[in-house]
């Protein structure tokens, strides 16, 4: 389970985050959805102890232990970020390896498997993969790192819609069988975008995950968004 408690992070004065607060049951797939600048990215970050909380705010636990500074908490859990990295010069076989030596229950096995499915050469240096193939291949060391938590910014970005539903189904499985944990986020589309502004009014700044003004609303919708919306929305989430 991961918990949130009074979480507040800042850019330069720019609070990307006020006040949070939010418990993440374990076992489901939990989806973020905002704009850019909503604060997705910076919540992620701090679930996976890359950055620390203001001085002074609270703290994010999974299964109760605190994530920043924690080396030993950090094996529960792969993140997958929007800009990807590998290391230079190298191909997937490698990366594998790599992942290997920091995750014990890694599964060359699966790996093996996966590979074959996505038809990725596992050989080949990865600067010759596509945004799409770079993608998938990351994805695929993740979802073989057999950790208990999995953290996705914006995840289905540069893959087509036949190897999308390839991951999701993967997702699904490993949520299923093992009662693994994911975060997701997602871009906020802009037809759902347009239609909580007009809800809310031409005042009205949207960050949503559901964040609203700056503050991060998880779990809940606010009152002024109507039903219509939020079924626009869990669209949007729903796998």
């Amino acid at each position: 389970m991961i918990v949130a408690e009074n979480i507040t992070k800042s850019f330069e004065g720019f609070k990307a985050l006020e006040n949070l607060n939010c418990v993440i049951p374990k076992g489901s797939i939990y989806g973020l959805v905002g704009s850019n600048g909503a604060g997705k990215s910076t919540f992620l970050r701090l679930a996976t102890g890359i950055y620390s909380p203001d001085k002074g705010s609270g703290g994010i636990s999974i299964d109760g232990e605190p994530v920043w500074e924690n080396p030993k908490g950090k094996g529960k859990f792969v993140f997958l970020p929007d800009e990807l990295f590998f290391l230079g010069q190298t191909n997937l076989k490698r990366m594998a390896k790599f992942y290997q030596s920091f995750y014990k229950d890694f599964s060359m096995e699966r790996f093996n498997l996966l590979t074959e499915t996505f038809k990725l050469n596992p050989k080949k240096n990865l600067s010759g993969f596509s945004k799409g193939m770079k993608r998938q291949g990351a994805m695929i060391l993740a979802l073989c790192s057999g950790t208990e938590y999995l953290f996705f910014d914006e995840t289905f970005d540069g893959l087509d819609p036949v190897m999308r539903n390839l991951v999701k189904n993967l997702i699904h499985e490993d949520v299923s069988l093992r009662g693994t944990t994911v975060v997701i986020t997602y871009p906020l589309m802009g037809s759902l975008y347009g239609r909580i502004q007009k809800e809310r009014g031409s005042l009205f700044s949207f960050q949503m995950s559901c964040s609203f003004w700056g503050k991060l609303i998880l779990g809940e919708w606010p009152s002024f968004i109507s039903p219509f919306t939020r079924i626009l929305a869990w669209n949007v989430l729903t796998f």
